[in-house]
């Protein structure tokens, strides 16, 4: 459904003349070549591609006046076969010369709106580099918008290859055993512990709070006790007029700069103690002076002490996806919540709605009052947005529906697509999206079942909002560290140290957004970087 609402926004943008990837969607190429390593590069991109729910190209850039060698046409078949099997889409293209690869490369990745380019990491010595052009230098030069990803070959250096294996179960084991007293303490607290349920859509309006609390008045009715914790009509009659028979637990008094201000009751709703809480507009922040300082903290107290919740939330408001919401609305979002909590619901909802409906709802003033909706239509609701967050949606619940796949696989002594030993090393380096950076590792290793750790890199004279990231990076799951430095020159060795020193699998670097002096000066010290890291993969967004 992803993929034909993808379909639906790439003709929406070619409509109005938008070029590029939009960001809702990914489409990856590899960048391969009729050589024994080839079909490394292609299975990689596959992995990343289902990872990513994306679209798997591939291209061979050949040179048109020099025939193909005995072994390069059997890799050449071998490589045809891997591009059927993995459904990639190969297309072969001519090179004039080497020293346009890079370009040429580009070029083409812009042409097909790709996102990311999977390639392996140069082998050219300094004196090849100088005659035939660096392949690294074209691509931090080029690569504008699009990631590029250097695919460690390890086989290089003598390790093993790890691909993805599953693994039948022990017919050995046992399929009762006595529970030792951890296992009892654990089992007891999951069956102590409330049910959670989330309601996610893709843009205000899509229904939410109403199927909430229809829900709730079908649940009452069966004799359950039912309460609403915390409701947001917005004005919306529709929405009013499902509260029904619900009763409301009244909010309380917060005051805040000589205002009386209303939050959700947590402490009567524990002493009231009812069955299930409703609980509208999970990534709410608290006011000042409050227990918690987010809503969902108060949900997490209500859960541990037994109370069911079923709460709303919009997909944009997602942490890891607030830079893809910026990047397709133009808005940054400033309320977010951990995606883990998506994770940890007992049951996820999608309310799906076409952007050609909402719109039309918003029209009927339905959504918002008659004086917004001019501004909403042409703003947040406009169709190419709601197109691009009803696809992230799609795809974010997509994800974790094989999440609790692979969980139950796990559970089932089952080995699934992703490699344990995996670890995300996100180097934050001076002048970089330290954000940006931080929720791409985390998306990363979320879907690799990986430990995420971030360094920031400390140089003099520079500014870092050190406690925004390392909270960040904390309500991620990941592990924040700081490396001082007093300049470019001996960075590399130190950000290669630090990767060595945590059993780095795959380092993750931000481009040069400075000067154009300060630009060439980082260019030069991600290709010593990027060459230097060639035993690990390398993303550089």
């Amino acid at each position: 459904m992803a993929d034909d609402v993808n379909q639906s926004l790439e003709k929406f943008r070619e409509h109005e003349g938008i070029s590029g990837p939009s960001g809702a969607s990914e489409r990856i190429l590899v960048a391969a070549q009729y050589h024994w390593n080839g079909s490394i590069y292609v299975r990689r991109g596959q992995q990343i591609a289902k990872r990513l729910n994306g679209e798997l190209l591939v291209v061979v850039f050949t040179r048109p006046k020099q025939s193909l060698s005995r072994e390069q046409e059997a890799f050449k078949r071998s490589l045809h076969k891997m591009a059927d099997k993995t459904d990639a889409k190969l297309e072969e293209l001519p090179l004039s010369a080497p020293r346009r690869f890079a370009k040429s490369l580009i070029r083409y990745a812009f042409d097909k709106k790709v996102t990311r380019i999977v390639l392996g990491h140069s082998r050219k010595g300094p004196w090849q580099e100088l005659w035939q052009g660096s392949v690294t230098n074209g691509i931090l030069k080029h690569a504008h918008g699009i990631d590029v990803f250097w695919v460690a070959d390890r086989t290089a250096q003598g390790e093993p290859r790890i691909l993805p294996a599953r693994r039948t179960q022990n017919k050995q084991e046992k399929g009762y055993h006595r529970l030792s007293r951890e296992e009892m303490n654990d089992k007891v607290k999951r069956i102590e512990r409330g049910r959670f349920k989330i309601y996610i859509g893709a843009a205000p309006g899509v229904g939410k709070t109403y199927t909430m609390l229809r829900e709730g008045n079908d649940i009452l009715a069966k004799g359950t006790d039912v309460v609403i914790g915390w409701l947001e009509t917005h004005g919306r009659a529709e929405t009013a007029a499902q509260v029904g028979s619900l009763p409301v637990i009244p909010p309380k008094e917060v005051s805040y700069k000589g205002t009386t201000l209303y939050e959700m009751d947590t402490e009567a709703l524990l002493a009231r103690s009812p069955e299930l809480v409703l609980v509208d507009e999970l990534p709410h922040t608290n006011m000042p002076g409050s227990r918690f300082r987010k809503r969902y903290e108060d949900i997490l107290l209500l859960l541990e002490n037994g109370i069911s919740v079923i709460t709303t939330l919009n997909v944009q408001h997602l942490e890891s996806l607030n830079d893809a919401v910026e990047r397709i609305a133009g808005i940054r979002v400033s309320e977010t919540v951990p995606d883990t909590l998506l994770s940890m619901a007992d049951e996820v909802e999608l309310i799906d709605v076409t952007p050609q409906s909402l719109q039309e709802r918003m029209r009927e003033g339905k959504i918002y009052a008659a004086d917004k909706v001019d501004q909403a239509l042409g703003s947040f609701f406009r169709t190419g947005n709601l197109i691009a967050l009803r696809e992230l949606a799609l795809r974010e619940l997509a994800d974790d529906v094989d999440e609790r796949l692979e969980s139950w696989q796990r559970n089932m002594s089952l080995r699934g697509p992703w490699r344990k030993e995996e670890v995300i090393f996100v180097c934050i380096l001076p002048g970089t999206s330290a954000e940006r950076l931080i929720r791409r590792g985390f998306r990363i290793a979320y879907r690799l079942k990986a430990a995420l750790h971030v360094t920031c890199v400390r140089m003099e004279g520079r500014d870092c909002d050190l406690g925004r990231w390392q909270g960040l990076t904390e309500s991620l799951q990941g592990h924040f560290g700081i490396l001082e430095t007093d300049g470019w020159k001996g960075l590399p060795a130190k950000v290669l140290g630090q990767a060595e020193q945590i059993h780095a699998t795959q380092m993750i670097l931000g481009r040069p957004e400075e000067g154009i002096f300060t630009r060439y000066a980082r260019r030069r010290m991600l290709k010593r970087l990027i060459h230097g890291a060639s035993r690990i993969d390398v993303l550089l967004v």
